[in-house]
């Protein structure tokens, strides 16, 4: 009975942090209308990917995705410490921490998301506390 009752809490538990994250948020709405992978922060590109003059590199084996400029002058590196199996929306929330340069300084931020959107193999992951989003194109 213990192990069924630890089950079902941390069924509600992930549903509970799924909520947190996507709640009355204009900055989410408008996020997943945004087409161009990369890194974005109160509704606005930190970092847009432009395959013509950025590059992409992934390691599926680390969970790491990094977009940045070719002269690598401006990037933004994810790592995903943890992600869901299934994109199924139903997982809770996916740990990273995101690296990126923002006015010749390096920045690093370590928080939850959740997949707001996905369509083929492009993600929307959404953290409401810092209102950040990663466009995450695989």
């Amino acid at each position: 009975m213990k192990k069924y009752m630890i089950f079902i809490l941390l069924l509600l538990a992930a549903n509970a942090c799924r909520d947190e994250f996507v709640t009355d948020s204009e900055y989410a709405e408008k996020f997943i209308t945004l087409n161009s992978a990369g890194l974005v922060m109160g509704g606005d590109y930190i970092y847009e990917y432009n395959d013509r003059m950025c590059q992409k590199v992934m390691n599926a084996e680390r969970m790491v995705l990094r977009y940045q400029d070719d002269d690598q002058s401006k990037f933004v590196h994810f790592e995903f410490l943890s992600f869901p199996m299934y994109m199924d929306y139903s997982s809770g929330a996916i740990e990273g921490r995101i690296t990126f340069s923002s006015d010749g300084k390096i920045v690093t931020y370590a928080m939850s998301f959740v997949i707001l959107k996905d369509e083929a193999d492009k993600y929307w992951l959404w953290n409401m506390e810092n209102r950040m989003g990663i466009i995450a194109e695989f």
